[in-house]
């Protein structure tokens, strides 16, 4: 289901998609250091 509203969004909306995935990875990285630091 989320694959599908994924799919959706970046059909509509790529940028939109893009920013998602960056402040995703960003979040990611940030518990990373958080974590290991």
């Amino acid at each position: 289901m989320v694959m599908v509203g994924s799919l959706l969004v970046f059909c509509t909306h790529p940028t939109l998609y893009h920013f998602i995935e960056f402040a995703n990875i960003s979040i990611e990285i940030t518990m990373r250091e958080t974590f290991f630091a």
